[in-house]
């Protein structure tokens, strides 16, 4: 019994020993960045931006991998029952945080992860079509408070951070807009531009083209600083809603349990790489900020989302199947 016990109890020394054995020799082996979009997208170059500096940072490869589907939680349901050992992670979005106040049968919340690193953020922006007939953001209070629920707004997806936006702003302006959700940025900027909805929250990398081209009017971001690449353009928080602030951000998780020295060294590297500066100028240019947070900086952000939009979802009464 005793020979039996000591056998349990110098496996488990060994055991607890390797842990950290692991840590100090992290990375030795290639790391796979899970993507919850497909290629092509915001989410997605970011991704590659990151892999590219990590890859010789690191001095490993750091391989970028597409799950897109099931609003991204194909993605994080991959990461999740994936070792926690920091060789699989995931860039995940601000659908990690709103989902589940939106599905019925969520599979998990930003808590069952590691949060490493606050890598980015984009503005949205609010754009007004053809069929507005208002070019400033006190026009559009006018109107939509004269005329409720006649006045249409478009977004990429229903739940995506363009339909909140629209939800946040109906309830800070006290104002009744209706959510007309289209499956991506094109079908709903083409009904923008065909006159079928007045109005349309969208993330600025994707509305740049439309707004620099004359083809739509650029009301404001949703940001609480005005953005460099539309500098001429105010923010919701300045043209009179106090308060007012949505990003749509893209940040680095691991599995649950991946340990403390992993995380923190995968925290450095993502900081290291976003503020590159061949890389903070290709962010901007798509209208994006880089970060590069702790992450108990990001942890406390993602506190802070949670707690915005679940009374928010609550209130608009979203639900998405």
């Amino acid at each position: 019994m005793r020979s039996r016990t000591r056998f349990l109890l110098s496996a488990l020394l060994a055991l607890t020993a390797a842990f950290p054995a692991a840590a100090e020799n992290f990375p030795n082996k290639p790391i796979r960045l899970v993507v919850p979009v497909p290629p092509g997208g915001t989410s997605d170059f970011m991704a590659r931006q990151l892999a590219e500096q990590m890859s010789r940072s690191l001095g490993q490869a750091v391989v970028v991998d597409n799950k897109p589907g099931a609003n991204q939680t194909i993605a994080g349901l991959f990461v999740q029952r994936a070792p926690a050992d920091g060789y699989t992670i995931l860039l995940g979005s601000f659908a990690m945080v709103v989902n589940p106040f939106m599905m019925t049968n969520s599979p998990y919340r930003h808590t069952d992860f590691e949060a490493v690193s606050l890598m980015a953020y984009t503005p949205n922006v609010l754009l007004a079509g053809p069929s507005a007939g208002v070019s400033t953001v006190a026009e559009l209070l006018a109107k939509a408070r004269a005329e409720p629920g006649k006045i249409t707004y478009a977004s990429t997806s229903p739940g995506g951070s363009p339909h909140l936006s629209g939800a946040l702003f109906n309830s800070m302006a006290k104002v009744d807009t209706l959510h007309v959700p289209f499956n991506g940025a094109a079908p709903a900027t083409t009904a923008l531009l065909g006159g079928h909805v007045n109005l349309m929250f969208d993330n600025l990398p994707t509305a740049l083209a439309q707004i620099r081209a004359g083809k739509v009017k650029a009301l404001a971001v949703t940001t609480k600083a005005r953005v460099p690449v539309v500098p001429d353009v105010p923010t919701l928080d300045e043209a009179g809603l106090r308060g007012y602030e949505v990003m749509a951000w893209f940040g680095v998780f691991a599995p649950k349990g991946t340990p403390p020295q992993v995380v923190s060294l995968l925290a450095n590297e993502v900081r290291k790489a976003v503020n590159q500066a061949e890389v903070r100028e290709r962010f901007q240019n798509l209208g994006a900020v880089s970060v590069g947070s702790s992450p108990a900086e990001f942890a406390s952000t993602l506190r802070s989302e949670a707690t915005k939009w679940e009374a928010v979802i609550r209130e608009a009464g979203i639900k998405v199947e």
